[in-house]
Formats: C-alpha cells, structure tokens, sequence
C-alpha cells in the first residue's frame, strides 16, 4: 500500500514538474534566419521592427545575423553551398545580385506573395528585381545619383550639358581650391548616366563584354575632358569621392554628383543644397541614371509561409516610410508617395523626380566581371595619363571576357 501510494505521488510530481517546466506538446518550429548587412540607424530600425513581428506572432522566432557588407554576398553563397544549419531563409540585398543567385539556385521566385504586387509598385522599382520574367525581390527602397548644388552659388542648374559645362567653369579656381564639380571620376558608376542616355550597355545580349567599342572611348575621353580640357574636377586622388563631399559640404564646389547615402552628411554640415537631374546630353536625352533596388530576398532553404509573411511584414508601407524619414531611403511602394511628410521632403522628391529618367542596374549575372577592370584598367590609368582611352578600354575588355569565362565555368560546377 504504501509502495502504491509512494508510486502515485511519484508520478503526481513528475506530472507538476512537466507543467513548471512547460513541456511542450510538440517540437519548436525552427527560427526563420534573416541575414542583413544593414548598419547604424538601418539596422536598428529593423531591430525594431522585428521585436514588435515577434511579439504580435508568439509562434514565430526571427534570428537576425548582422554581417559585414563587403563578404557578404559570398557569406550567403558559401553558407547555402555547404549546407550550413545557420544559412539564411531569408536575406537583405541588393538588385544586382539577382542574376548570380538566381543562376545558382541560391533563390526562389516570390511571384505568389501575399496581395497584388506589380501595381503596388513604382515600376522601374518592381522591373529592377526581376529575372528572366521573374519576380526575385521584394523591393524595400531605391537609390540612384543625382546633381547636388550649392544654393549660395548655383540658382538652378542649366539643363543642357554643355551649358551646364559652362556653368561648372565659372566657379572654378584650381589656386583657391575651389571647383566647379566634385566627383571621383575614376568610378564609371558617377558618369555612366553619361553613357546611357545614347542607348549604350556594358554587355552585349548573349553576356559579353562591351567594354572597347567606339561608344565606350568616346564616353571614357568625355570624362576625362572634365578634368584635363575643362578642368572644373579635381586631379583624382585616394579616397577621392570621400574627398569630392568634402569639398562640396565646405562649400569649394558648385556642383557634386551623389545619391541619397549622401544626404544625412550634408544636412549635418549646414551647407545650403539642392538636388536637380543631371544633365541632358547633346542628343537631348536626359542623363539616366542606374537604378539599384534594395529588397529582401528568399532562399530555397527558407521558402515557406512563415518567412513569405516575414518579407511583406518588413516591406509594408508604414515602415517603407520609417526608413525615408528616418534614413533617407527612397520608397518603392506608390502609396507612400500619399502621405504629406514624404511629399515635403524636397531632397527625396527630387531623387523620385531624377529615377523616372533612369534605367535599372543590370543584373545578368556577367556584370560583376565589367566594373574592376573598366575602373583600374581604363578610367583610372587614362585620367593619370598612363593610358589612351582605346588601349585602356581594350585592356579592360580582354579581362572581363576571361574573367567571365573563369564565372562561367565555375557555375557549370553548381
């Protein structure tokens, strides 16, 4: 008897102490691990946010893993192609990616999201992340380069590019530092608006390399002549667009070509500053700027509806709207055009005003192989004077074209 009584209060505690302990009835579902190499005030809006996800879905836990931006996109390839417990379902980037991970399996369409999405867009926010007809992205916010101005010394910048040339020369004092534009020349991403509005691409369809057509030199000996035969740009020196805000945020500078990322650091320095379109080429085409899209991406890994619902949660309007007040981001749902704070902000409208002239950053996945060897093989060496633009160019075309044979090879191995 007491041995039967012992037993039943035996199997009472235990039944207690199961309860205390809060033994659930059945596995924990497995945390959604988002990836981002978003930083600063970036980072802790989406910390924010997805405090107050978690907290309105009790069920649902996000692991959220910081990283740095420069290995980031091959953190995400390595950690998927070895099949890490801890790669991301779900991950912040960038548009030009699409094509690499895409290719590789690393993504999943997200096509059948929650809601009626191509008319939510604006729409070269919503081509931008697409591939081969389809949707890869959800995407968060845009960004492209636009004209700044100095308000003391410029009243409204003249639309046409000679004029505006012009204009440039006037304020240029190379003795008193001061100059008509600040730019690093030598990145071809601040003068390839240039080059496009003549309808020119740095690939060709089939996913060469264009890199030494008559196009290409003309457009490399127009840059150079900004600093050599005008001479309104600085010699370009380390760190030159660093350098290049600088002068304009010192007020040594009419004219600055930037984007949004550049806008917190200028209102801190008080300077008095406009942003217009950049300038119509003599053709009479707008400049056109490449638009990159900022969104959150799927991987096949992650692809279920607890990480669908994740993606719309941070893409909704209210934070697409947080994070233009609060970082200068530049929406990409057409609603929160609606609202009044938006409307106001001069400096965001403009960038709205400059993207509807602009095209979409390629993203074939060949495009990674151009930028390197256009930058220290061509633009670099040619604004020294090491280089001509053809041989530069030629230089540039023939590394690309191996370095995209190299790309092509190691895909086949996916």
């Amino acid at each position: 008897m007491r041995l039967r009584e012992s037993l039943g209060a035996c199997f009472v505690v235990l039944l207690l102490f199961a309860a205390a302990c809060g033994a659930p009835d059945r596995p924990e579902a497995r945390p959604i691990r988002l990836w981002t190499h978003w930083d600063g005030r970036e980072l802790d809006i989406l910390k924010d946010e997805l405090a107050r996800y978690e907290q309105a879905h009790p069920d649902v836990r996000v692991d959220l893993a910081a990283r740095v931006f420069d290995t980031f996109s091959l953190e995400i390839e390595q950690a998927i192609r070895q099949g890490s417990p801890r790669a991301p379902d779900v991950f912040t980037g960038i548009n030009d990616w699409i094509g690499n991970f895409a290719e590789k399996n690393i993504l999943v369409p997200i096509d059948n999201l929650p809601g009626e999405m191509p008319d939510e867009f604006l729409s070269y926010a919503y081509e931008a992340v697409q591939y081969k007809g389809k949707l890869y992205a959800f995407p968060l916010s845009y960004e492209c380069i636009a004209l700044f101005y100095n308000r003391k010394l410029v009243k409204s910048p003249p639309a046409a590019f000679d004029a505006w040339i012009k204009s440039a020369k006037s304020f240029t004092r190379p003795d008193q530092d001061q100059w008509g534009l600040a730019c690093d020349l030598g990145q071809p991403y601040f003068t390839m608006p240039f080059l496009l509005a003549g309808g020119s691409t740095l690939l060709q369809p089939d996913g060469h390399p264009a890199l030494n057509w008559p196009d290409k030199i003309h457009w490399l000996e127009l840059v150079a002549s900004l600093q050599n035969e005008h001479g309104v740009v600085p010699p370009r020196v380390s760190g030159a667009q660093s350098r290049a805000r600088d002068l304009f945020a010192s007020g040594r500078a009419a004219y600055f070509i930037g984007g949004p990322w550049d806008v917190p650091p200028l209102v801190e320095s008080k300077l008095d500053f406009g942003i217009a379109r950049l300038p119509k080429m003599p053709n009479g085409v707008w400049s056109p700027p490449l638009i990159g899209v900022k969104g959150l991406f799927l991987t096949g890994k992650g692809d279920r509806p607890e990480s669908r619902d994740l993606i719309r949660y941070l893409g909704r309007a209210a934070l697409q709207r947080r994070f233009a007040v609060e970082t200068a981001r530049i929406p990409s749902l057409k609603i929160v055009y609606d609202d009044p704070v938006i409307v106001k902000n001069a400096h965001l409208m403009a960038f709205a005003d400059q993207a509807t002239v602009g095209e979409a950053m390629p993203n074939a996945p060949e495009i990674f192989a151009v930028w390197r060897p256009l930058q220290d093989m061509a633009f670099i060496p040619h604004l020294e004077g090491r280089v001509t633009a053809e041989a530069g160019l030629g230089a540039a075309q023939t590394a690309a074209a191996e370095d995209i044979r190299r790309y092509r090879a190691e895909l086949a191995s996916w």
